[in-house]
């Protein structure tokens, strides 16, 4: 009995994570200049309809000594891309010249 008070315990942690979940990430490698991104994509509800937004997710190069400067850019996908987010990688991204260091 206690084995199924666990599975059921499991079963609603991982029900509620499934119901908060709002999108995914995952790790790229651009092709062209080997850069590491993340490329995914959040669900969003506008107005009742739900939304899914496309984004790729650089290290920031601007990060240097500040503190307080943000880890990671988050930009929009152009609509004109593939799915994998290789094309906006290869294209002239705020991170074309960042350091190379590995993201999450």
């Amino acid at each position: 009995m206690l084995s199924s008070d666990l599975m059921s315990r499991d079963d609603n942690v991982s029900s509620e994570w499934a119901n908060r979940e709002i999108g995914a990430l995952w790790k790229r490698v651009s092709k062209g200049s080997g850069q590491k991104y993340l490329a995914g994509h959040v669900k969003i509800d506008e107005l009742g309809v739900e939304k899914k937004l496309k984004l790729i997710v650089f290290q920031n190069k601007y990060k240097g000594e500040n503190e307080k400067a943000p880890d990671l850019r988050i930009y929009l996908t152009p609509d004109d891309d593939d799915n994998s987010g290789t094309t906006a990688a290869k294209k002239e991204s705020p991170a074309e010249t960042a350091q190379e260091s590995d993201l999450i």
